[in-house]
C-alpha cells in the first residue's frame, strides 16, 4: 500500500508541486466565481481549470499505490474526466 523507498523522493516532489499548483488554481477559480459576470463562459472555464488539480491528485495517488496496481483505477477516473472536459470544451469555444 505504501510506496517503496525508490518512490519516496518523487512523491515528495510531486506533493510539493501539487500543493503550489492547487493553491494557485483555487485562487484563479475563486476570482472567476467572485467576478461572475459572464456565466455562460465562466462556468466552462472553471470546469476546465479543475482539470489540473484533479490530474495532479490522481497522479499522486497513482504513484502512491503503484506497486499494488491500483493506479489503473485512478487513471480510469482521470481519463473519464479528461473526456468530459474535451467533450465540453467546444461549448466554451462557441459560446456567445
Amino acid at each position: 500500500m505504501i510506496a517503496s523507498q525508490a518512490l519516496q523522493s518523487p512523491l515528495l516532489i510531486h506533493r510539493f508541486n501539487l500543493l503550489i499548483i492547487t493553491l494557485s488554481l483555487l485562487f484563479q477559480i475563486y476570482k472567476h466565481l467572485k467576478y461572475y459576470t459572464l456565466p455562460a463562459e465562466q462556468r466552462w472555464i472553471v470546469r476546465i481549470l479543475f482539470i489540473v488539480p484533479i490530474y495532479g491528485f490522481d497522479s499522486w495517488l497513482s504513484l502512491l499505490f503503484f506497486r499494488d496496481n491500483y493506479y489503473v483505477y485512478f487513471d480510469s477516473v482521470r481519463d473519464w474526466y479528461e473526456g468530459e472536459c474535451l467533450l465540453k470544451s467546444p461549448f466554451l469555444i462557441f459560446s456567445d
